[in-house]
């Protein structure tokens, strides 16, 4: 009877020993990898016994000198103070009660003004849950230290959640330097270290103090502290990391004003302190690094800026339609944390200024003569050169129709020939001019060729290059794009050649009529190889990136990941290589990685985003790369006042700038360029030359010279000052000013040389 049974029921009784199988397999793989699972709640250590003293307030004992710069140590609180002899001034680490009234504060905020250094960690064990910070005057319960090579190393540790952070504090050159290093942070629990708060009281200061802070809101923004009353009551502290967000995100490079406005061309911040003043850079692991500026007003009246360095990458998860717990998730976005560590040591370099030198111009001379001496800025103007103008060139662009798409022909490369003539015969014998969307379909990457035979192909680009053969002044960049890719273009793999983020999902952006996705950094220079081969026969030609200037990320793809850093790496090797076999490389934008390798730097900001901390922008970025890198701006053309628009790039330091096309304006009125408005060079011809030949003749000698001063004298009146002892002062009132024995009329300059 069991056998007929069985024989009967055969079908069912294989599928339930299968679920069994299954469920039992399930249930072992799942203790396996819990068992070895980062989230696994372990102790693989025997904890140190707890030394810290909390009632122990410690003195400041001197462990190094270097010039005008003594380090102080306090063994009790592993606090550090910084002396400059010069005037006796204390560069405080951490807020004191001495210092402060510490003692109306809540007991979170009283631990955050004491603490040298603040620990963010997640715990791996639940790997939704938000990060918990730690500070070394509530939290560290172990402290280890030891002389060093001109200086002190310390170890805070943070016995319940066993973690452990190796900081060293030295002088050198009459720097203070910070180091820690990556193997300095030891991880013993299932708690994951992801970021560090470095020193985040170093200099702060109350509004009665002369001063502010500086920081690389596009240009450059500072908050002065004497306005702390002009802004609102509730204020949120001025955020940025440093070349990209610290979440890649494909909408934010898409869109470079939201990309802008919470990046850094420079890892850098500025703290002026009456009479005193520094200049704090990341000079290593600045790829994974944040800016922070919280101004006065927010629970603590005192001004602050620090570094907030990553130790892990983050990236977000979208949560649809899942159950956890019983609960159900719609559209939720969670932070997810790496696995791993990103292995690359931290150093902070702190630049001390005196008197005169104490403000951002004293800084930004501080900060080029760094890069210049550690061959991170090259100079690309030769002595005695004649400033050039900018030109950006719109070629050809495509019109979105029903069944096939058009190509609108703006400017041919034949065009582009006769404007350069016209222009040469005008008097322009330098121009640096860049085309944009020269290629097959316009802007339509990942294609970087052919020509578009619209534009006169091949044969039409062949007979550009002759031409400036016997023109060497007239830099024509080619614009291309080896970052972005098109799903209806092709030409890749959308599996294969494509960034991925930390859940293994391939980055996209849904782009009018397609999708784009973001290219492995190796793929992006095998593709700008293969263009480097094909522009061999056009050798009078510059290469133009037009993005690798101002985008960087990172890539889980496993075929080729790269870390930030790495992507880095990429991109200078690409200018590099360029430079090699063109004449010359452009970038839209200025990083820092490209102060090496660039000799034109285009359609950079001059203006930061108007965040409600932000007193006044400063031109902080240009001062550093005055008189080594041309730099061009905002187009006049697009500008709202001309006059005005002038103004600004003599204040910036920019050479001045138009977008141009061939045909008229009107014929973009349908395309993504509509915002072009007025564009003709026909138009624009004779204003054109007008402006430049107004630059060359009045401000000619200071192309190529370095700006060492900028100051806003009045809420109109800004005085620039250069290292051949011309200034300029600028009036954008519409009232004429008198600064001294110079008198300025509405929306003008004075140009004042020798001190005449």
């Amino acid at each position: 009877m069991f056998k007929d049974w069985l024989r009967q029921r055969i079908g069912s009784v294989i599928v339930l020993l299968a679920i069994g199988v299954f469920a039992l397999w399930g249930v072992i793989s799942i203790n396996n990898a819990l068992a070895t699972s980062p989230g696994r709640l372990t102790w693989s250590f025997t904890p140190p016994e707890a030394n810290v003293d909390r009632d122990d307030r410690g003195e400041y004992v001197l462990v190094s000198e270097s010039g005008n710069i003594q380090l102080m140590f306090n063994s009790a609180r592993g606090t550090i103070q910084v002396v400059d002899t010069t005037n006796g001034h204390i560069w405080h680490s951490v807020i004191n009660e001495d210092i402060y009234d510490i003692g109306r504060l809540n007991p979170l905020w009283t631990a955050y003004l004491q603490s040298p250094l603040v620990v963010e960690f997640n715990n791996l064990q639940h790997r939704d849950s938000p990060p918990v910070r730690l500070f070394t005057y509530r939290d560290m319960a172990y402290m280890q230290w030891e002389p060093i090579n001109s200086g002190v190393a310390v170890t805070y540790g943070f016995l319940t959640h066993g973690l452990f952070v190796r900081v060293e504090y030295t002088l050198e050159d009459g720097l203070l330097v910070v180091r820690v290093p990556w193997e300095g942070i030891r991880e013993e629990s299932n708690f994951a270290v992801t970021s560090l708060e470095i020193m985040p009281f170093f200099g702060a200061a109350g509004d009665d103090i002369n001063g502010y802070l500086l920081y690389p809101d596009a240009g450059g923004g500072i908050t002065r502290f004497d306005m702390a009353g002009t802004r609102p009551a509730i204020l949120s502290p001025g955020m940025w990391f440093t070349y990209s967000h610290r979440t890649v995100s494909m909408e934010n490079f898409m869109f470079p004003e939201a990309q802008l406005r919470h990046t850094a061309a420079l890892p850098v911040f500025g703290i002026k302190y009456n009479d005193n003043a520094f200049l704090a850079a990341i000079t290593q692991g600045k790829e994974n690094a944040g800016i922070t500026a919280d101004p006065s007003g927010r629970v603590v009246n005192l001004n602050r800026a620090f570094f907030d360095l990553h130790i892990r990458n983050v990236f977000n998860v979208e949560l649809h339609n899942i159950t956890v717990g019983g609960l159900g998730s719609l559209g939720r976005t969670v932070q997810r944390i790496d696995r791993d560590v990103i292995q690359e040591d931290r150093e902070i370099k702190y630049f001390f200024l005196q008197g005169d030198d104490a403000n951002y111009s004293g800084m930004a001379q501080a900060y080029r003569e760094y890069l210049i001496s550690t061959g991170q800025l090259t100079s690309s103007i030769e002595p005695g050169s004649t400033m050039p103008l900018a030109l950006n060139f719109v070629m050809g662009v495509t019109e979105a129709q029903m069944i096939m798409d058009s190509f609108i022909t703006m400017t041919s490369f034949a065009h582009v020939e006769e404007i350069l003539e016209r222009l040469r015969q005008g008097g322009v014998y330098d121009v640096n001019a860049v085309l944009q969307s020269w290629t097959r379909n316009g802007y339509a990457p990942p294609r970087y060729w052919p020509p578009a035979r619209q534009l006169g192909g091949t044969s039409g680009l062949r007979g550009l290059n002759n031409y400036l053969a016997g023109n060497p002044n007239f830099n024509v960049f080619l614009e291309n794009n080896f970052i972005f890719a098109g799903r209806d273009v092709g030409g890749f793999s959308s599996r294969a050649d494509v960034v991925y983020n930390g859940t293994n999902i391939p980055l996209s952006f849904q782009s009018w009529n397609t999708t784009l996705h973001l290219l492995n950094p190796a793929v992006a220079q095998s593709r700008h190889r293969s263009f480097l081969n094909r522009m061999q026969p056009f050798d009078n030609l510059n290469m133009a990136f037009m993005n690798e200037g101002r985008i960087v990320y990172n890539d889980y793809n496993t075929r080729a990941p790269f870390s930030k850093a790495e992507t880095v790496a990429v991109w200078e090797s690409m200018f590099e290589e360029s430079s090699s076999q063109m004449n010359r490389v452009a970038t839209r934008g200025f990083n820092q990685y490209t102060f090496r390798d660039i000799d034109f730097m285009y359609q950079v900001p001059m203006r930061g985003f108007g965040l409600a901390i932000t007193d006044e922008f400063v031109p902080f970025v240009h001062m550093v790369l005055s008189g080594m890198v041309p730099l061009s701006a905002e187009p006049g053309n697009l500008s709202y006042d001309l006059d005005i628009q002038m103004l600004r790039w003599i204040e910036y330091g920019v050479i001045p700038t138009f977008t141009i096309t061939y045909e008229d304006a009107l014929e973009l009125r349908d395309t993504s360029y509509n915002w072009l408005f007025t564009s003709s060079f026909n138009t624009w011809e004779a204003r054109i030359l007008d402006v430049y030949n107004e630059f060359r003749d009045n401000l000619g000698d200071i192309f190529g010279r370095q700006m060492i001063s900028h100051e806003r004298l009045s809420r109109d009146v800004v005085r620039v000052e250069y290292d051949n002892n011309i200034a300029i002062y600028l009036n954008y009132g519409g009232e004429t000013v008198t600064v001294g024995n110079v008198t300025i009329p509405p929306v003008s300059y004075v140009v004042a040389r020798g001190g005449a």
